[in-house]
């Protein structure tokens, strides 16, 4: 400590005299890095353990009611991003080749429909082809058609 001497003038010249004579801040010490714990397997892991890492990492866990639901939203949350991506494109392509194939099935079924039609009605003549006409075409004016 400083000098100190009597009355408010002496009070202040202690407190100048602690400031500048102040030592420095104590140095903490040098913590190693902190290096992680190994990863616990998700099936050793307890159901509320595995909750609480879904919670963790932003998994969604809304229908998850066992611990294989839970370890399995995990596992797909940790899938990088083009295996994610490449499983959607797959399911993409199998859902777009199966509403091929029943559209596909849908326009032979109408075309053979159509084409039975056609061979219906070609097969039967027209009513106007099998009504004879009862009186022979004749130009307009003529005697015959005024008769």
């Amino acid at each position: 400590a400083g000098v100190t001497t009597a009355g408010p003038q002496g009070r202040a010249a202690t407190m100048q005299a602690e400031k500048g004579a102040a030592a420095p801040p104590p140095r903490l010490p040098t913590a190693e890095p902190l290096q992680a714990a190994p990863p616990i397997p998700l099936e050793e892991m307890r159901t509320k353990d595995l909750r609480r890492e879904c919670g963790l990492r932003g998994v969604d866990i809304v229908g998850c009611f066992q611990r294989a639901d839970f370890i399995q939203r995990l596992r797909a949350a940790s899938q990088p991003a083009d295996t994610v991506v490449s499983a959607a494109m797959a399911s993409a392509e199998e859902a777009v080749s199966a509403a091929l194939e029943r559209v596909s099935a849908g326009a032979t079924k109408l075309a053979a429909h159509a084409l039975r039609v056609a061979e219906e009605q070609l097969a039967t003549p027209p009513a106007c082809a099998t009504t004879p006409l009862e009186q022979p075409f004749a130009p307009a004016g003529s005697a015959a058609g005024l008769a």
